[in-house]
């Protein structure tokens, strides 16, 4: 049981959560072409080239330095999948049910 002073608290940034990164005129960001990780596997930056060729460079947190190849742009793909692109919804038509998790959504995500 919790402290009856307990307060929650929690932050979070608009990319974190806010999806629409192809709508309204947003434009790309950083978080945009930044593929999905895991503890074996860095998450990727991937681009295009001005000659069509594609790509994905790992992004290494403390590496030194983190460079795209010369010319390229970076872009989102389709063999890749963007966490940022999957916005946050309290929606109840969406396929994912929330309500056993007995919580405000604020606290989803903590």
């Amino acid at each position: 049981m919790l402290n009856k002073n307990f307060t929650w608290g929690g932050a979070s940034a608009a990319n974190q959560y806010e999806g629409g990164y192809n709508e309204g005129g947003k434009g790309l960001n950083a978080v945009d072409v930044l593929t999905n990780g895991s503890n074996s596997e860095p998450r990727k930056v991937t681009w295009k080239k001005p000659n069509g060729e594609t790509g994905a460079t790992p992004l290494v947190w403390g590496a030194d330095e983190f460079k795209l190849p010369e010319g390229a742009i970076p872009q989102i793909l389709d063999d890749y999948y963007y966490p940022s692109h999957q916005a946050f919804s309290t929606n109840p038509s969406t396929s994912c049910d929330h309500r056993h998790l007995r919580t405000p959504p604020l606290l989803w995500l903590l």
